[in-house]
């Protein structure tokens, strides 16, 4: 299957609001079962111009089929080592009939290229530790763990009781 990869535009709304909800309902997240309530996140927030600044999403493309398969989104960080720049791939999705044909490879390669043009040293991102699949498929890419990290989050009332001190 050939993979092209390229950042979404409005026209994708509706593609990709499609494999946001798959992505939701895959790792069983809330959200997913109000779909008008995902394209008004992905019309309103995440495909706007000044998005762009924060956050870019881009698409791999079965040229075959002429259809987006997978997305991913990347934002940059500052500051990061050697007075760059750190990108972040915060979400890595392909569908599942696309997974294991080079999909993932190409977002992930179109996004580094992305990245190192915009003065990124580093790309970054996470996997689940209940995702096996992903974590083999980056080992096998040849992208090394961060051993040295720890990841936190604050969420729901930890978030809310942070936010107030």
């Amino acid at each position: 299957m050939p993979i092209r990869c390229r950042f979404a535009t409005s026209v994708d709304a509706a593609a990709l609001t499609a494999m946001m909800a798959a992505m939701y309902r895959h790792y069983g997240l809330p959200g997913a079962e109000d779909e008008a309530a995902v394209a008004r996140y992905v019309t309103e927030t995440m495909l706007p111009a000044e998005a762009a600044g924060t956050c870019r999403v881009a698409l791999a493309v079965d040229e075959a089929a002429a259809a987006p398969v997978g997305f991913g989104t990347m934002a940059l960080l500052l500051p990061a080592p050697a007075l760059g720049a750190q990108a972040y791939i915060k979400d890595l999705w392909v569908g599942a009939a696309a997974r294991g044909r080079g999909a993932g490879r190409a977002l992930i390669a179109f996004l580094a290229r992305e990245a190192v043009a915009k003065g990124a040293v580093r790309v970054d991102w996470t996997a689940e530790t209940t995702n096996p699949a992903a974590i083999a498929a980056y080992e096998a890419m040849g992208a090394p763990r961060v051993p040295e990290k720890v990841y936190f989050r604050l969420t729901g009332d930890d978030l809310a009781r942070w936010a107030e001190t």
